[in-house]
């Protein structure tokens, strides 16, 4: 609204330019700081590894975390639109120069809701794991001691943190009843060590 007022107002020229400057890099800083405690640990995380923080970042079933850092990354770069604004207003005069930034500002925002709630909406969906992840996740439980092979294999998110792993696997024949349940219980162990999260792993033999 403001930056709508500024363009039916006559322009004056603003003043306490030193004041916004500090208030718009404290605000930069805080929410520069918030921004980078929240991708820290997605960037150690295995899904960002396997597909990059980009792709991992839509991937990542922690819908918190990725609020977070699109948030504070539109909030760093509205800190930024503001401090060009007013120093485009304090050089040339034209309070016009801070409402151009006000609704650019208003825009990153609006774009910012729009981008979570169609990548969150994904996320109620059973939207599936990519690929990578469940190539690595196959080849890994294919390494286990009593799998021979790895046929079927579904892993789909069911919420924050929670995977669901089906599929189908082919055990060595030298297996008994019980060394085949021992082999099984390995695989649910090593993907949780690997692969952090609530995972309900349910894979039959064949």
């Amino acid at each position: 609204s403001y930056g709508l007022r500024t363009f039916t107002e006559s322009p004056a020229r603003g003043d306490a330019y030193l004041l916004g400057y500090i208030v718009l890099a404290l605000i930069a800083i805080a929410d520069g700081w918030t921004l980078f405690a929240a991708v820290a640990p997605l960037r150690r995380s295995a899904v960002v590894a396997r597909v990059g923080f980009r792709r991992g970042l839509r991937q990542t079933s922690d819908s918190a975390t990725r609020t977070l850092v699109f948030d504070n990354a539109a909030a760093v770069l509205g800190s930024v639109v503001g401090i060009v604004g007013l120093t485009l207003h304090q050089l040339t005069g034209d309070a016009r120069a801070d409402a151009v930034a006000s609704l650019v500002i208003g825009l990153v925002l609006l774009l910012t809701t729009v981008a979570l709630l169609h990548v969150n909406r994904e996320l109620l969906t059973d939207r599936s794991v990519a690929s990578e992840v469940v190539a690595a996740m196959r080849e890994r439980i294919g390494e286990q001691d009593g799998i021979a092979k790895v046929p079927d294999l579904l892993v789909v998110y069911t919420g924050p943190h929670a995977v669901l792993i089906t599929g189908t696997v082919v055990l060595d024949r030298h297996l008994d009843v019980a060394g085949g349940e021992r082999a099984l219980a390995r695989v649910g162990e090593v993907l949780a060590r690997q692969w952090p999260g609530e995972l309900r792993v349910y894979l039959s033999p064949v």
